[in-house]
């Protein structure tokens, strides 16, 4: 996996999605996040997990044909 800077996160959420009825092949799963540095900030406002999930559908819709084709990979899958 490629390593990434670190960053002194105070709050985050996440939302995944599988677009078939086969919730068992992760790679139908994709999945978005949402982070703070600054604990100020409320990612957590009314209709945040309506939100994500909402997003992380639309990630599904826009981008599944390319993560088929390999066009769009995950981190341990791109050159370390």
């Amino acid at each position: 996996m490629k390593k990434l800077g670190t960053s002194d996160i105070k709050a985050i959420a996440c939302a995944t999605y599988n677009g078939t009825n086969d919730v068992t092949r992760p790679d139908r799963t994709v999945g978005i996040c949402v982070f703070t540095t600054n604990k100020a900030n409320n990612i957590f406002a009314t209709g945040y997990q309506k939100l994500l999930r909402d997003e992380a559908g639309k990630f599904d819709k826009d981008y599944m044909k390319l993560i088929e084709r390999h066009e769009v990979t995950p981190l341990e899958e791109r050159e370390k």
